[in-house]
């Protein structure tokens, strides 16, 4: 599956997620692992399992012995420090288990709690709302990169419970910056209006960001929904 495989070759992976895993030198991994696919080392991944408490899954193709001079290079310290490297690769099971139970970890951190159902009445609770929508979208990045995984449906029912939520904000930010527009066609002073055009600018483009952003997780949620059906229909 290309998206466990994604997650394997830690190109996903949060930096919060990478900075949590103690002692592991991400840098040095992420050369090390595009340095092996530029040598067709299909079969070369690294990937964090934190909510498995492993620290880290290494496959190689080739044995410890068969490092070549520049992939030593990238390890400056003794063989010993090299990272591990298993006969075989992680079997199937095994990364769909980690890539649900990540997926769980990181919808975990963020509750669905929806947004005032009056909107934004100030510039101050406009800002918080744009905040949770960013933080929303943080938490939904694992589901979207994992979308052709299996993701279980009690999953599927956060995501578009989020989806819904970040709908809403976006139409209730829409409201409040619609009503500063009306403001600033009653302004009666140049600045007040350049202060509030300017102002405007800046959330129009917040609004075409977050209108491209949920396409994209309405697309996604689209996705896990037909997968889903399609294995039910299949048992």
């Amino acid at each position: 599956d290309e998206s466990l495989s994604d997650l394997a070759t830690n190109r996903y992976l949060t930096h919060r997620q990478r900075s949590q895993a103690a002692g592991a030198n991400w840098s040095e991994c992420l050369r090390y692992s595009r340095v092996a696919e530029r040598r067709g080392a299909s079969c070369a991944t690294h990937a964090v399992l934190p909510s498995l408490k492993v620290r880290t899954v290494l496959s190689r193709c080739r044995p410890r012995s068969a490092y070549t001079d520049t992939e030593s290079s990238l390890y400056p310290g003794q063989p010993s420090e090299m990272p591990p490297r298993l006969e075989t690769a992680p079997s199937a099971p095994v990364l769909q288990q980690a890539a649900e139970d990540a997926v769980g970890e990181a919808l975990q951190e963020t509750e669905a709690t929806p947004p005032e159902p009056s909107g934004p009445t100030s510039h101050e609770q406009a800002m918080q709302m744009c905040r949770r929508i960013d933080k929303c979208f943080a938490s939904l990045l694992p589901v979207r990169e994992l979308a052709s995984a299996t993701i279980p449906e009690d999953t599927q029912d956060h995501v578009s419970t989020q989806v819904k939520h970040l709908s809403d904000s976006a139409k209730w930010l829409d409201v409040y910056f619609n009503s500063l527009r009306e403001q600033a066609e009653q302004c009666s002073y140049d600045k007040e209006i350049a202060d509030l055009e300017n102002e405007l600018k800046s959330k129009d483009d917040l609004m075409r960001s977050c209108s491209e952003s949920l396409r994209e997780w309405r697309t996604a949620l689209e996705k896990l929904q037909k997968q889903h059906a399609e294995r039910l229909a299949a048992v």
